[in-house]
């Protein structure tokens, strides 16, 4: 290819279509900082409605979203435009959905990243009803943020974390801006509960809900050494 022709060939566009505006932006964000240009669209036919087949393109789409499912947009592209590929990231992903989409010819069937709900599941537990946030990702109590996620890509494998506010000392946060966030005002279990709460009580619940999103049986001496 020549130099002229490169400089006319198109970017490749990546379009995410996710119902969570959370989801979105983060993925738009991290794939932006790569150098992506990225589209957002909060359905599949607000999606279809705006998509027009110019030069190489990707959608990486939610396999559950109301009005129209993952699966059925991977079909309705696959009649429109088949060169189009599609890559699927989903909080319920199962063998049964995973075939499908493959079988269409979906280049890869993605699970989120599940911690946000687990957290929250274990929240719950103790009385503290926490959610995600309609844009920035963490767990939240109302406007406080009380749990922070963090993932790192190395070699085309991902790893994920997060920080649970247990009995933290608040008063450190004021010294910075917390996940970068202009006015983010931290809490923590013993802050909206009111009273001391057991780290390991709370290493039960977690894990014991991670067991449940993975339909296994888990061991919480593994993770006794965790502070």
């Amino acid at each position: 290819m020549s130099s002229q022709q490169a400089a006319q060939s198109p970017s490749p566009r990546i379009y995410v279509v996710d119902d969570d505006q959370s989801v979105r932006t983060a993925i738009a964000r991290l794939l932006g900082e790569n150098g992506f240009e990225v589209e957002t669209f909060p359905s599949a036919p607000a999606f279809l409605s705006r998509y027009q087949a110019v030069g190489p393109a990707c959608v990486i789409v939610d396999q559950r979203m109301p009005v129209m499912s993952g699966l059925d947009l991977q079909g309705l592209l696959a009649e429109r435009d088949g060169t189009l590929s599609v890559v699927f990231l989903t909080a319920f992903g199962d063998v049964a959905a995973s075939v499908q989409a493959m079988k269409g010819g979906a280049i890869d069937f993605l699970i989120k990243p599940v911690e946000e709900d687990v957290l929250i599941a274990a929240l719950r537990d103790f009385g503290v009803f926490a959610d995600h946030h309609p844009v920035h990702r963490g767990v939240w109590v109302n406007n406080r943020k009380i749990a922070s996620l963090g993932i790192r890509i190395s070699r085309w494998v991902t790893m994920h974390g997060f920080a649970l506010n247990v009995s933290t000392d608040l008063s450190y946060f004021s010294l910075m801006n917390p996940c970068g966030i202009s006015g983010c005002v931290m809490t923590s279990m013993e802050t909206e509960m009111a009273a001391p709460v057991a780290m390991n009580a709370v290493r039960e619940r977690i894990v014991a809900h991670f067991g449940d999103v993975f339909d296994r049986e888990m061991r919480t001496e593994a993770i006794a050494h965790v502070h």
